[in-house]
């Protein structure tokens, strides 16, 4: 948790080597024990490419690139948002290797989401 957080995102940029695939590519912290966690942001196809970092945490932050996928979603309506997702370290597979894609989701769960998604 944030503790004194006043509401204000602080915001950061990178200036990448090459362009990147916004759907692949993500900005993350780091955290003290060497956690990733998704820190919002945006990418730029200009000349230089960048990432902009909007996130209320100080510390150290690198930009990562991944290919999620879980055999479970392929063919299934959501697999593009659910890659996505999962690249942007927002959402996790379960620990046989698939995601469930049709499983409920608690409102806990959800609570999780939003707080990945916003950076907190």
């Amino acid at each position: 948790a944030i503790t004194g957080w006043s509401g204000i995102y602080a915001e950061r940029t990178i200036r990448l080597p090459a362009a990147a695939d916004p759907d692949k590519t993500t900005a993350v912290w780091i955290d003290a024990k060497g956690g990733l966690h998704f820190a919002p942001s945006v990418f730029s196809r200009g000349e230089p490419p960048t990432v902009i970092i909007h996130s209320p945490v100080d510390g150290l932050y690198t930009v990562i690139q991944s290919d999620e996928s879980f055999p479970d979603v392929q063919g299934h309506w959501a697999q593009e948002e659910i890659e996505l997702l999962a690249n942007k370290r927002i959402v996790a597979g379960q620990p046989d290797g698939g995601f469930a894609p049709n499983a409920k989701v608690s409102r806990a769960e959800f609570a999780a989401l939003l707080v990945r998604a916003l950076g907190l």
